[in-house]
């Protein structure tokens, strides 16, 4: 009984002897399989260029990670993933995507990508089209006709306050400051397109009073005035010459009198009832300071293109005190 005891043992221990061979060498081949078929990832690295990360701009990605040979690209906005090396792609809105990269199926990299709106342009077509003078003075009525195709709204703001002056589409307007004052509207509520234009407001000219003053001479005590029938005194036109009123010239008229001067068509001389005689004064021609009639003479029997003149005249009158001259071309 003793004999088929030990039998028994032994038979066991010889069992669970043999399942632990089959089991260290099955665990052995697992491990040998797997570090001989594994893939060592090194360092995965990939970088972005793009003009500009917003919607629909177009953005590249470039792998240059070593050893790779199969890719797959998942932007995280729901599209198909892209199996390209250096897949170029673009975003439909905006928000932060976690892009990532798998290469050889085994090794990954992921970098988030801020995506913003995309940049507005400005249609040039869109644009309101009006017409309005180049100046206007103060206590005179502006008119300002909309010309755009399409308009069914109108905003009109003229410039002296914030406020829609108008929601018309021909507008009228008096200004009440003199200065430069920027006209906006608005059509069809699209504040992206507003038109916009300059106009120069004059300040209105200042009457001159002049009162008649009666001269008394001391031979023979003769009145040289007397009262009308109406009571009123005459005065002498020797004596009381009114003076001549200073004629109006608009900018792009004096430019084009310099142009006939340079031409030798005319002279300096023309100026001078605009100037109020005083044609030696100092005038600024391109940011520089000058005598008119050095200007005139620089400028005689040359070819000029005049690109823009101001003229600062007097208060309360068109007496001009100075000239600003833009030319294309430096004379000096």
């Amino acid at each position: 009984m003793e004999k088929e005891n030990s039998q028994y043992n032994f038979h066991i221990d010889k069992t669970v002897h043999l399942f632990f061979i089959v089991t260290f060498f099955s665990f052995t081949s697992l491990f040998a399989y797997k570090y001989y078929s594994s893939e060592d990832c090194g360092v995965v690295q990939f970088k972005t260029e793009a003009r500009s990360y917003r919607v629909d701009e177009l953005i590249r990605f470039t792998d240059f990670s070593e050893g790779a040979n199969v890719w797959s690209w998942d932007f995280d906005d729901s599209t198909s993933t892209r199996t390209e090396r250096n897949p170029y792609h673009t975003f439909s809105k905006p928000g932060k995507y976690d892009v990532r990269l798998t290469i050889n199926e085994s090794c990954e990299l992921m970098k988030t990508i801020t995506i913003e709106e995309k940049a507005f342009v400005l249609d040039s077509t869109k644009l309101p089209v009006f017409k309005i003078p180049s100046q206007v003075m103060v206590g005179e009525k502006l008119f300002a006709t909309d010309e755009t195709k399409g308009a069914n709204t109108w905003e009109w703001r003229f410039g002296e306050t914030a406020n829609v002056n108008s929601y018309d589409k021909k507008a009228e307007y008096e200004y009440r400051e003199p200065g430069l004052k920027t006209i906006s509207l608005v059509v069809n509520g699209d504040l992206k397109h507003i038109g916009k234009k300059k106009i120069k407001v004059l300040p209105k000219p200042k009457k001159n009073n002049t009162i008649g003053i009666v001269k008394s001479t001391k031979s023979n005590n003769n009145i040289k005035y007397q009262p009308d029938i109406g009571g009123k005194i005459k005065t002498s036109p020797d004596e009381d010459p009114k003076k001549e009123d200073v004629p109006y010239i608009s900018g792009k008229q004096f430019g084009d009198k310099l142009v006939l001067i340079s031409n030798k068509k005319t002279s300096a001389k023309t100026f001078q009832r605009y100037m109020c005689g005083k044609l030696n004064m100092s005038v600024v021609v391109n940011k520089k300071k000058v005598d008119f009639l050095v200007f005139c003479q620089k400028i005689t029997g040359k070819t000029i293109t005049v690109k823009n003149v101001e003229i600062i005249r007097s208060p309360g009158s068109n007496c001009i005190e100075n000239v600003i001259i833009d030319l294309s071309k430096s004379i000096f």
